[in-house]
């Protein structure tokens, strides 16, 4: 499937990147042109040896370098716009700061080039070698890069395409999500949203939510979870339902299904954030196989939420009441990111799990609850990386996961088992930094991985290490730690207490490591999200041959570090020093709480909260809430 929103692509049925290393054979230098060339603009130097030359800051436009040897070559702020570089050999090339808009370089072998910040708009690079290639913060806007295996696009920006993806739907809607409500997304009856839509052309609509929200008095009997199920804490919820079976009644007996409820227990939270567009048997509900998925399949892989402030609060049947003044905002106003993944193995892999936890762990096709059943994602050699909860033994013996009444505890009990891949990909990927680190997220908690970025500062040197979040006092003894390392920390929303759109609220989870490797996914840096819950992410790269565990998209990667660069220059945001004090941070945050508005998303609750622990609405259709 695909939309007229991934336009980015101009090439999509070309082969991506020669990512899969397909080797560019080398054009013979023609000796004569070796001798005579001089480069220039328009100058035809096809063949040319010109390794080590300095051509810095020369005007080369529309030059002919077909086969051309430039190894070792010096084009630092060097123009090529329109050159002909086809099956070029540009390995170990200094390109920082030039242009190449609109140049030919099919099949160039690119590998170790350095192209910082390097202008290669429209540029065909269908084919190129990547690997280990410098993209930090270039400008590939319009580039054609054949058929990358994922397309990313960054919030606030782009959240129409969220609504585009869920109209395309033929058959199947699942979603995983933590929070959910809005005009857009959802809807309510006289203002349609994509949902709404979904159900009323006969599209099946299943939703399965975080269960867990520490709310008082649930208990495991219909009658506490209905009345733990009345907070007004998850109003979005029963407006989402509502609004679902409106749409359905409406319809009448060309509606599609609806289901609207809690997720597996399983996990201290579900955090994850996807939508999954036709992965599903349309009349059993069941996952369908990478071979027998339909053109149409794809799952949409978030880092954000897709709720609006308010919403629901007000009113169940009229939720836009509770919007500031009965406007409601988008349901993306926070900096986030999202991925839509088309590979077959992928999403059969996504809905397989989406099954498995809207029928409470069981085990695909079956429907019996399960709290043994893994779903053996702890070996997974995709590039899908699963927080997946823990197992050890509980009472009776069992391995498993922990009983709803019982929870997670603080730590996990010796013998424990992280089922799970996150944390270590995670800290395997910032492990292999040899020349930056990039990170946006909304926590800083985990012990492990605040020691290791602070290590990696450290070993890198001085602002290699840099880090995007909103403020918040609840990390000021890991800022102090990282800032006294080396890295640098940027916060957003510290001067923001009169108009919260002034600047963005940072919700994102993504780590880049030297312009080539990154994550992007549901998790936080803290050891619940790591460890406890149910979350998604993945892994890209532009490197070729990187191995299966990594998805090929330097779309992917290049739209993270340019983002990270133009937050990074954002005015009036606080870098964080050791000059900060404490209280000044806390009065700071202080005021961001109480006018707390709606860019500020609501999102995992605080591990510790479990370590009271109230039950959770129990895995399955919503209760009904007590009058």
């Amino acid at each position: 499937m695909r939309f007229a929103a991934l336009s980015w692509l101009v090439a999509p049925s070309v082969a991506v990147l020669a990512l899969a290393g397909v080797p560019a054979a080398q054009a013979q230098p023609d000796v004569a042109a070796a001798r005579t060339c001089v480069p220039k603009k328009g100058a035809n130097c096809a063949g040319a040896d010109l390794r080590g030359r300095d051509l810095s800051g020369k005007n080369l436009t529309g030059i002919n370098l077909k086969g051309a040897r430039l190894n070792g070559a010096d084009l630092h702020n060097a123009n090529l716009n329109k050159a002909k570089l086809h099956k070029a050999d540009l390995r170990d090339v200094n390109a920082k700061k030039a242009t190449l808009k609109k140049a030919q370089l099919p099949k160039a072998k690119m590998n170790s080039a350095n192209f910082k910040r390097a202008h290669l708009g429209n540029a065909n690079l269908v084919g190129a070698q990547l690997n280990h290639i410098n993209l930090l913060y270039a400008n590939l806007d319009g580039a054609s890069l054949g058929d990358d295996q994922a397309t990313t696009y960054a919030l606030p920006d782009a959240g129409q395409t969220i609504v585009n993806t869920i109209d395309s739907a033929k058959k199947t809607v699942d979603i995983t999500i933590y929070e959910l409500g809005g005009p857009n997304i959802v809807g309510q009856p006289g203002a349609a949203g994509a949902l709404m839509r979904a159900v009323s052309r006969g599209v099946d609509v299943r939703i399965i939510l975080n269960p867990q929200w520490f709310l008082p008095g649930c208990g495991s009997t219909p009658a506490t979870q209905s009345q733990c199920a009345a907070n007004s804490k998850i109003d979005w919820a029963y407006a989402t339902l509502a609004s679902l079976q409106a749409a359905a009644q409406s319809a009448g007996s060309g509606a599609g299904s609806v289901f609207v409820g809690a997720g597996s227990n399983n996990f201290n939270i579900i955090h994850q954030k996807t939508i999954l567009v036709d992965a599903a048997d349309p009349t059993t509900g069941v996952p369908l196989a990478a071979a027998q998925l339909p053109p149409t399949a794809a799952a949409l892989v978030s880092t954000g939420n897709l709720q609006t402030y308010g919403w629901g609060s007000g009113s169940v049947t009229n939720p836009a009441k509770g919007c500031s003044g009965g406007k409601c905002a988008a349901e993306w106003a926070a900096r986030d990111f999202f991925t839509i993944l088309e590979e077959p193995d992928l999403v059969s892999e996504i809905e397989s799990v989406f099954f498995s936890d809207r029928y409470c762990g069981a085990v695909p096709p079956n429907t019996a609850p399960s709290s043994t059943n893994t779903n053996n994602l702890l070996g997974t050699t995709t590039p899908l990386t699963w927080s997946n909860g823990a197992t050890w033994a509980q009472t009776g013996g069992t391995v498993g996961y922990p009983s709803p009444t019982v929870g997670y505890p603080q730590y996990l009990p010796k013998g424990g088992t992280i089922q799970g891949n996150a944390r270590q990909r995670i800290q395997n990927l910032i492990q292999s930094a040899d020349k930056s680190v990039l990170v946006y997220n909304e926590e800083m908690g985990d012990d492990a991985i605040v020691d290791m970025l602070a290590q990696k500062a450290k070993q890198l040197g001085p602002g290699k290490v840099q880090i995007i979040m909103t403020v918040s006092t609840s990390w000021i003894p890991e800022y102090y730690e990282l800032v006294q390392a080396g890295a640098v920390i940027r916060l957003f929303q510290v001067d923001d207490t009169s108009d919260y759109s002034k600047q963005l609220y940072i919700h994102g989870k993504v780590v880049v490591v030297d312009g080539t490797d990154a994550f992007v996914g549901s998790e936080n840096i803290g050891t619940s999200s790591l460890n406890n819950n149910r979350e998604l992410g993945l892994m890209m790269t532009v490197r070729a041959n990187a191995g299966s565990q990594w998805l090929n998209s330097v779309q992917g990667v290049t739209t993270f570090i340019n983002t990270f660069n133009q937050d990074w220059n954002t005015p009036n945001i606080l870098q964080w020093d050791l000059m900060t004090t404490q209280s000044t941070m806390k009065s700071q945050a202080r005021a961001l709480a109480a006018a707390a508005g709606p860019a500020a998303a609501d999102d995992e609750v605080d591990a510790a909260s479990s370590w009271t622990y109230n039950p959770p609405l129990l895995c399955g259709a919503l209760p009904t809430r007590a009058s």
